[in-house]
This record gives structure tokens, sequence and C-alpha cells, in this order.
């Protein structure tokens, strides 16, 4: 599943883009299609529209958050956005292999959220490379060795990190205690222009319509400025809309790169690792939201626990002291809501030791540790967790839920791509 109905908090999703930069197709692009039709968007075609003018955007300044103002991509195209935003890594070694490396963030209008959930309020588009054995998709320049690849997948990584953080700065700053940010006047004033390739200058739509209002209809002149006149850096104001923000605080990352696009030397947990390194470059950076990794074939953890990761100094203690709370609670409820008990204080837990889980997994009996199991593959195991430190648990908190524990399984093998 891309979203879940009661995430713990606002929630986004990192889908792995295409080339083409659409949604929709197949694989887990075809499951974000499905998510967002599901709740009232029509992502065909307005996506792949805002994604291209994010592309030229970030292409000019490379490693910087470019924001998208309304005008800058057809009026349609915004329709399902509140805001839309993106970056590219720097590096003149990527510039041939655009749009490899994109990140673009679409923050939904709050009635057009996946699973009627408010919470559900990002999607991060990300584009890897295509280093498969398949020539379907495949361009001249995507012929990668295998270290090639690796560096490109961390590089990813790191660019999905310092997308989500620089947005959760800028979300911070419009819900401030002194009431949402003011939009600087220069802002306001500037008109978003384009070069019109007839003659070299830079014209707004209006302009253009003026020139050519004598020769073509509104819509073939809106069209021709949006598709033929390209974009003018010095026009841009990227800055974020007026209105606050939500913030990103729990991001579910799937195995970019881990399918079809994988390089046929490379291993699952070579790409997760990779992918890990990138990540990690951003660790104690404010704005990093928690990290919810898709189950694929455990390989995350495997690559979180030969990384040697953690989640910093206390959190085994912690996680150790949380865990004997559960344990208590558990034999206060008599066995019940296990799975809903762990699940709840695993999820206020920093990341706890591997061995201190499985130890206590171990050890659990009867049907219990089923249920033990299926939180952990969630919580901690599988899910790699880096969370705020352990919080007291009323004994009403440890209510079992009706619906068992919120296992969510990540995308289907291989479709990552």
């Amino acid at each position: 599943s891309v979203y879940i109905a009661d995430p713990e908090g606002n929630f986004a999703s990192v889908n792995a883009g295409d080339y083409n930069l659409y949604v929709g197709g197949g694989a887990i692009n075809r499951a974000f299609g499905q998510a967002l039709s599901g709740c009232g968007q029509k992502p065909k075609h307005r996506h792949e529209a805002l994604h291209t003018e994010i592309l030229k955007r970030a292409a000019a300044s490379p490693g910087v958050l470019q924001w998208l103002s309304k005008g800058e991509a057809p009026g349609w195209a915004y329709e399902d956005s509140m805001a839309v935003c993106g970056l590219l890594p720097e590096g003149e070694d990527l510039v041939p292999l655009h749009p490899v490396g994109l990140v673009a963030i679409n923050v939904f209008k709050a009635d057009r959220r996946p699973l009627k959930s408010e919470k559900n309020m990002a999607m991060v588009y990300v584009v890897g490379p295509n280093a498969g054995s398949t020539r379907k998709g495949k361009r001249d320049v995507d012929k990668y060795t295998l270290e090639q690849f690796s560096d490109l997948v961390e590089r990813l990584g790191a660019a999905v990190a310092s997308a989500v953080c620089q947005y959760n700065e800028a979300a911070a700053a419009s819900t401030g205690t002194d009431g949402p940010a003011e939009t600087p006047p220069e802002a306001e004033a500037k008109v978003v222009r384009r070069i019109d390739p007839a003659d070299k200058k830079a014209i707004s739509l209006e302009e253009c319509k003026q020139r050519y209002r004598d020769q073509y209809k509104a819509e073939d002149i809106e069209e021709y400025w949006l598709s033929k006149c390209t974009f003018d850096p010095a026009s841009s104001t990227n800055a974020p809309p007026a209105e606050p923000l939500p913030k990103i605080e729990v991001l579910r990352v799937c195995l970019l790169c881990g399918g079809v696009y994988k390089h046929p030397k490379a291993e699952k947990v070579d790409v997760a690792s990779a992918l890990l390194r990138g990540l990690a470059s951003a660790r104690g950076r404010a704005g990093l939201p928690l990290l919810d990794f898709a189950f694929d074939e455990d390989v995350f953890l495997k690559a979180w626990d030969a990384l040697k990761l953690d989640a910093g100094a206390g959190a085994p203690a912690a996680a150790a002291a949380a865990l004997c709370r559960l344990a208590a609670a558990c034999v206060e409820a008599d066995g019940r809501g296990v799975a809903s008990a762990t699940y709840a204080l695993l999820h206020d837990v920093r990341r706890c030791g591997v061995a201190v889980a499985r130890s206590l997994a171990a050890t659990w009996l009867g049907s219990s540790r089923l249920c033990f199991a299926a939180c952990f593959f969630r919580a901690v195991a599988c899910g790699c967790r880096a969370v705020a430190a352990p919080r007291a648990m009323a004994a009403s908190e440890l209510t079992p839920r009706a619906a068992g524990p919120r296992v969510q399984p990540g995308p289907a093998r291989g479709e990552a791509d």
C-alpha cells in the first residue's frame, strides 16, 4: 500500500517515477495513479505537466528546492495541488542524465487526499536511473557500471532527504508562532516570463497574448507560451505559497531502482545500502521526518545492520525500557491486545537494537509470539524506524484494535520501479 488509512502523522510516500514524468503506467507508479484517482484526483497529464516545469527550474539551480508558482504551468495542472516543489542534485556529470535525480514534492489539497485521510498529504516523485537489462525505456546514456549505478542511487537518496528537509523548513516557516509567513513584496510584484524563441526576449503570458492576438486563438497562444517559450530564471520568485503548509512527519520509502531498473550485477540489498547511505547524509538535520521503509525481502534491515546505523545515543537503552514496559502491560492485560500495545509502544521508540528485539521475540510464548513478530515487521525489524523517545503508556491506550495490528505491506517484489 502506498498510503495508509490512519497514519501516525502527516504522511508522504515516495513514488518511483518514470523518465516521461507521468503518474500511472505500471508497478508502484500505477499504484499511485490508482490511489490518487480513488480520492477524486485526475493524475493523468497533470503531474507530467507539473514535473516538466519543476525539472526546468531545478536544472537551472541544482541542489536548491524550486517552488512552482501559479502561472508557471497550465492552470488545469494545479487543480489537485496546494503546493509543488522539487530539486535536482548537483553535479555536471548528472546533466546528460536528466531527468534522473529529479525529486518532486506534490502537496495535495485537503479534500483530495488518499483514503479520506487529511494526513496523507503528499507524493514524493523520484526519477532513478534505468540500469536494467531490458531495452524498453532505456536511452543511449543509460550505460552504467555497477559502481556508477550505486553512486547514482546514493545521490538519489541524498536528494530525497535534502528535498524533504528543505520543504519541511519552508513548512515550519509558513506556520511560525507569529502566524503564516508573509510573501515578500518583490515576490508578489514579479511577473512570470518566458523566452520567446521568435526574438529571444522574455515575455509574460499577457504580453504574449497581446503580441499574437491577431494571428491565433487565445488558447493556442497560451499553449505556445507554455510549451515553446522557455523558462526564464530571472523571472522566477522561487517562493512557497503564502498559505500555511503541512510538515511531512512520516516518509514512506520504497526500494527505488530495486526492480526492473536495477543493475543486473547489483543485489537488492546493495540498492538498499546505497539508498540508506544517501538518506543518512541528512541525519541530524532539521526537517528530516520519520523514515518508514516499505518491506522488500528484508533488504532494508540487512542494509541497516551492515551499515551499523543507529538512531543516536541512548536509543537501545530507551528501547529496552519501553519493551520492559510492554511486557508488564501485556501481563496486566492478560495477554490481550499484544499486537496493538506493541505497535503503539514501538512507534514511540527510537530504533531499538535488533538484538534486543530478536531476543524478546524469541522468548515470547504461544500465539502472542506471532502478533509480536507482525508488529516488529513494520515497527522495527523491517521498518528500521528512527522515531522520537518513548513516552509513558496509560492502560487505556492498550485497548486492542478491532482491525488488528497495522501491518502495511510494501510494494510487491520488484515493483518499486
